[in-house]
């Protein structure tokens, strides 16, 4: 069997070990140092990420030709968090620009609304509770943060009022309201917010742990 811990070979003695759990345990204490947290694994190249992990646990060791782990400290997973939002929102303030055009479009109408609905469960949930955990982490008031002289806390409200406002234009057929808001203010709330987790991710790479 071929074990590799963050594409490094690492070798095992693998006694003992009928199921894969028992390989976890004794790899989790002869190469995964507590400072690291398990990210991801791949069993014979494929990551079964449908697979709880008491299912993996109990696939016979015999049926596993190659294992492959990937760990990470939590300082580089709440980078890697942070810097995956920016790069999303960016797409988002895209998306958000071409739905205020596409809404009076009778072919890509459902589109837009679409992307005003995906845009508002990616924000409630990732982009918030990210947000959430990097601060308690790092024990950041996030009420200190503000950009563009405006406060992170308020801009979040003001998000959620503009969603609120959004699925009532809707609700109404009030297209031209719906198109303003996605323009003007919901994309201006999600810049300020995206503009927030670049000053977070100077914090938390500042911070050296």
């Amino acid at each position: 069997m071929d074990i590799l811990v963050n594409g490094v070979s690492a070798k095992l003695d693998k006694r003992g070990c009928r199921h894969l759990g028992a390989l976890f345990v004794k790899l989790q204490t002869n190469h995964i140092t507590d400072q690291h947290v398990l990210v991801s694994f791949l069993v014979n190249g494929v990551e079964h990420v449908e697979s709880t992990p008491e299912e993996l646990c109990l696939i016979p060791s015999k049926e596993v030709t190659r294992l492959e782990v990937e760990t990470a400290t939590p300082r580089e997973l709440a980078l890697k968090s942070l810097a995956d939002v920016q790069e999303y929102t960016a797409r988002v303030l895209v998306a958000l620009d071409t739905a205020a055009d596409t809404i009076f479009s009778k072919e890509h109408s459902q589109e837009s609304m679409g992307t005003f609905h995906d845009v508002v469960k990616l924000f409630d949930g990732w982009v918030f509770p990210v947000l959430m955990k990097v601060a308690e982490l790092y024990q950041i008031d996030l009420s200190t943060i503000v950009v563009e002289g405006k406060s992170l806390l308020d801009e979040i409200d003001h998000f959620i009022l503009h969603v609120e406002h959004g699925v009532d234009a809707l609700e109404r057929s009030a297209y031209e309201d719906f198109s303003v808001l996605l323009r003007e203010r919901l994309s201006g709330s999600v810049t300020i917010i995206r503009e927030a987790f670049i000053d977070l991710y100077q914090i938390v790479y500042n911070s050296g742990r």
